[in-house]
């Protein structure tokens, strides 16, 4: 007797998130996500989730300095991108500097690394996507936020507030999921009492299998193929029907009513 893919059980307990698949609901600390994503900023849904309660205007400005003090690169981190393949796809890049950001990372692990973090991935992105693009990175901007930052770093453009806004409400929607694949390779190489980077690393190889976080590359290659197809989109779409092949952007593993995270998109 096994349960494949462990659905059904129960390893942990948590107040972190609630995910009702038959309800077809996301919670984060009991606050629906849909809500946060239209309501709240990056900032501010990090902090409910790492400290556990939504933070007062003092609170929220302390985590967003944090943040804003921990993005730039380790020098060595620099080196090692402008090193690497530039064929390497990002989840590649993002696990191997990930694993070299802290070489005496110590048990156990702290907020502050965490948010530490939190603040580089953006960064690394960004850095990364320069470099294959032949351009010098950009350094941080420490009066634009997280979300607006990322952007910034991406285009070198200061960005709209309506881009901002769609990323941000994106971020937060996809900033927790339950106990899903990447989060329990991360919480498994943890128990361990290992330091956290190989603890998120752990969850970035995971996150990028076709299965797990490489699902959207799926859909953005379906929007590729619509595109190309001489047909229409319409008669395109049925012949991979009728030939019992997926369409990838239709349907969730956990969600059986609706995915709530859509809906919010929707509303957005």
């Amino acid at each position: 007797m096994f349960a494949r893919g462990l659905e059904g059980v129960v390893v942990t307990k948590t107040t972190i998130s609630d995910v009702d698949g038959s309800k077809g609901t996301l919670l984060y600390r009991g606050y629906d996500a849909g809500e946060l994503a239209r309501t709240a900023t990056f900032e501010k849904v990090a902090f409910l989730l790492l400290m556990g309660k939504m933070p007062t205007m003092a609170e929220k400005n302390q985590f967003s300095t944090q943040l804003k003090n921990n993005r730039s690169l380790p020098t060595h981190v620099k080196t090692l991108m402008q090193a690497l393949p530039k064929e390497l796809d990002i989840m590649e890049v993002l696990r191997t500097c990930i694993s070299s950001i802290d070489a005496n990372a110590q048990w156990p692990p702290t907020k502050e690394e965490a948010t530490r973090l939190i603040a580089l991935f953006p960064t690394i992105i960004s850095t990364w996507i320069q470099f294959v693009g032949g351009n010098e990175p950009l350094e941080p901007k420490p009066e634009l936020d997280h979300v607006a930052n990322y952007l910034y770093m991406l285009t070198g453009i200061k960005p709209k507030s309506t881009h901002v806004a769609a990323l941000n409400a994106y971020l937060i929607l996809t900033m927790e999921h339950g106990m899903n694949a990447s989060t329990f390779a991360g919480r498994v190489v943890a128990s361990t009492e290992s330091d956290l980077p190989s603890a998120v690393c752990a969850a970035i190889g995971a996150m990028k299998g076709p299965l797990h976080g490489g699902a959207p590359t799926g859909v953005l290659n379906l929007l590729e193929e619509i595109q190309t197809n001489t047909t229409s989109a319409e008669d395109f779409l049925r012949a991979k029907l009728s030939r019992g092949e997926k369409l990838m952007g239709f349907g969730h593993r956990v969600y059986k009513t609706t995915d709530p995270r859509a809906i919010a998109y929707v509303t957005f």
